[in-house]
């Protein structure tokens, strides 16, 4: 959950409960008003309904992608996109853009993780934020590919 935080309704309380409960160290009470640290919060929802004073007394939900992950002899933790996503529709449009990416980026054999690895989780990250790939996404399929392998399946 996305905490909404209503800054109107922060008394800047110098034993802040909302500070307390946060296990990522994102909130704190700055110049007498609570301050969250949106790239440091890992939307927890720890926070919703905490404050005395109604500051945060709910959330938004959203969907969390995390992209690069593998099962197998060699594994590899995923890496987390930082947009936290509103809607299923977002979460679908980001998976065809990864099919995209992968289908014109991979290397025939080479797993998804591994064409993540070698372009950069900073590019692909940006790449999944933009929609430039989805004007492209007829040129893309288009392209006669290899009939096995890793880009292609």
């Amino acid at each position: 959950m996305v905490p909404v935080f209503d800054e109107d309704l922060c008394n800047g309380c110098r034993k802040c409960s909302v500070v307390d409960v946060c296990p990522m160290d994102a909130a704190k009470v700055v110049d007498g008003v609570l301050n969250i640290d949106e790239d440091i919060c890992n939307n927890c929802g720890r926070c919703i309904g905490k404050c005395h004073f109604d500051a945060i007394e709910e959330g938004k939900p959203g969907y969390k992608i995390t992209i690069g992950g593998r099962w197998g002899k060699k594994t590899n933790k995923g890496l987390a996109i930082s947009k936290i996503f509103k809607d299923e529709e977002e979460v679908m449009s980001a998976i065809e853009k990864m099919i995209l990416i992968y289908r014109e980026q991979g290397i025939t054999g080479e797993r998804l993780a591994d064409t993540i690895e070698r372009i950069g989780f900073e590019n692909i990250e940006a790449q999944l934020l933009s929609d430039e790939i989805l004007e492209r996404k007829q040129e893309i399929l288009d392209v006669k590919l290899h009939l096995t392998g890793g880009a292609t399946c």
